[in-house]
């Protein structure tokens, strides 16, 4: 089964309201992607362990010629939404 970088980020975003998922193509090489996530820690497990997300990363295995790197970035500021913070006492 194939499944495309828009169906992965469509499963990654039906998954968990807070889950942030982009895909980049490189406009010079079809073949180049670059996939940023901020996903919700505590569900990681239950993510991977779905059907989409195995059928998307066992496809990578099987067809890239170098296989997908994972580095984990702590947030440093964003546009993006994010919840309020608890107030400080001082």
């Amino acid at each position: 089964m194939l499944i495309s970088a828009s169906e992965f980020v469509a499963g990654i975003r039906s998954h968990h309201p807070e889950h942030r998922y982009t895909s980049f193509q490189h406009p010079a090489d079809p073949f180049q992607f670059i996939h940023i996530g901020e996903v919700v820690e505590e569900v990681l497990p239950d993510l991977q362990r779905q059907s989409f997300f195995q059928h998307f990363t066992g496809y990578l295995r099987e067809r890239c010629s170098a296989g997908p790197e994972v580095t984990r970035l702590d947030r440093v500021a964003s546009t993006a939404a994010q919840p309020a913070a608890a107030p400080v006492d001082r």
